[in-house]
Order: C-alpha cells, then structure tokens, then sequence
C-alpha cells in the first residue's frame, strides 16, 4: 500500500541550519550529543533532522513517507549500537558515505572497460555477467522500489535478452564516470536517458556510477548503457531504474 510522502527534506535542510545554534545555546545534546542519547530522547525528530541533514549536503530535494523513514531510523539505531558514545551528528555524516568509492578510482572504471575489450566480444554475454543481485538492487534502492526493480532486471537479464540480436564486427567503446552523490551535476547527466533525473534522490550515496556507449562500427548505430554501479567489488548494470518508480 502506498503511504503519503510526508515531508520535503529540502525544508528540513534549511530547518537546520536555524535551529542548531538555539540548541546548542540551551545545552541540547542535539546533535552533538551520543547518538544513544539522541535516539532514546526522540528517535523519530532525530531521524527526520538526519535526513534533512544529508539532504542539505548533496543539494538534492527528497520527499519521505513513514516506511522510508522506518527504514533510515533503524539503520541509525544499528550503527549507533556498534558505537554508542558516537556523536550523532557524526554518525549522520557516515551515512553519506554509503558504500564507499574505492581508493584505486582508475582500476576499477578500467575493469568496466575491460569487459568490453576485443574486436567483436560477445555483447549478450558481456551484458549479462552485469545482472545485479536482489540484495545488490536492495542495498542500492529503497522499498517498495527495489521489489519492482527486481522483477523488471529479471525479465531484462533473462528473456528480454537472450532474444536480442546485436550487429558484429568492431565496436568502439566510450564511457562516463562519477558517483551517485555527485551524478546530479556531472557533465554528461543531461545526455543520459531523462528518466535519471527523477532518481537521483533514490540512490544510495556515493557509489561509482559509469555508463558505457558501444558504437557498432560498420553500422556506424550504437547503443547507450546507462546505470552501472560499483557494489560488492564489481560493477552491475541497473538500467532504467526509474521503472522501478510509482
């Protein structure tokens, strides 16, 4: 069922920005505070405050409803437990690191380019060795999302293309690499399928983001892969994961 989106975190941003300072006049523990303490005292403004927060620092307008928020409070409170004595306003800030971009940035975009290297590789082959796991697609999107995602890549990775008929010969390979926290003002955003631009708040924060477009030489036709993303120490393909929207 489908709940009503509650607050626009944009506001919420803003709202922090004023009300940090009165806290902190009148001794608060808000959000410098334990995050054990933050939590038992009002888990729920807690939560809403971090999710302003993040949302003040990647400049992009989130709408939440209850079962997102449930989501983001209980994942709060698990972090918290492996640390209690964390200030929460530092453990909000390790939110945003969400699965962290490797330190070796240039192996890891050449390990996607790699899969495409050859004369005429198997391009049906090479694309279904980027099916993303249920559990990739869920760390990757949020509920009920990531459910609709899963039963769309199923269909796309299976029969969908096992029925494609790509051109042979020679291919030409270009690509495009950023992050999830950073795709909202990466160059190439506005040559990538528009439908992107309604997702940008639904990814998890700062995970590599590439797309790769093949151009089929003797054709001189090619085609764009758009949504890769880097988790679990390889690259997946999640295309079109606006499909995965009401």
């Amino acid at each position: 069922m489908k709940t009503r989106p509650i607050l626009a975190l944009a506001i919420f941003g803003a709202i922090a920005s004023f009300t940090l300072p009165a806290q902190a006049q009148q001794g608060a523990p808000f959000p410098q505070g334990s995050c054990s303490q933050v939590l038992r005292d009002d888990a729920r403004s807690a939560t809403l405050w971090a999710s302003g927060y993040l949302s003040h620092m990647d400049g992009i307008a989130r709408v939440v409803d209850e079962e997102v928020l449930d989501a983001f409070e209980a994942r709060l409170f698990s972090d918290c437990k492996a640390s209690p004595q964390t200030s929460f306003l530092a453990l909000v800030e390790q939110q945003s690191e969400g699965i962290s971009v490797p330190d070796n940035a240039p192996e890891v975009a050449a390990s996607l380019l790699e899969k495409f290297a050859g004369a005429s590789p198997d391009l049906a082959q090479v694309i279904a060795s980027f099916e993303p796991t249920p559990e990739e697609v869920r760390s990757m999107f949020p509920e009920p999302m990531a459910s609709r995602l899963i039963e769309t890549y199923a269909d796309m990775f299976g029969p969908r293309l096992a029925d494609e008929n790509f051109p042979t010969g020679p291919i030409e390979v270009t690509s495009g690499f950023t992050t999830t926290f950073e795709l909202g003002q990466a160059p190439f955003l506005d040559e990538l399928p528009g439908g992107f631009k309604r997702v940008l708040d639904q990814y998890q924060l700062n995970v590599p983001f590439a797309y790769v477009e093949v151009l089929f030489v003797e054709e001189q036709d090619g085609m764009n892969l758009s949504g890769f993303v880097y988790i679990n120490e390889r690259w997946v393909l999640m295309l079109r994961p606006w499909r995965g929207l009401d």
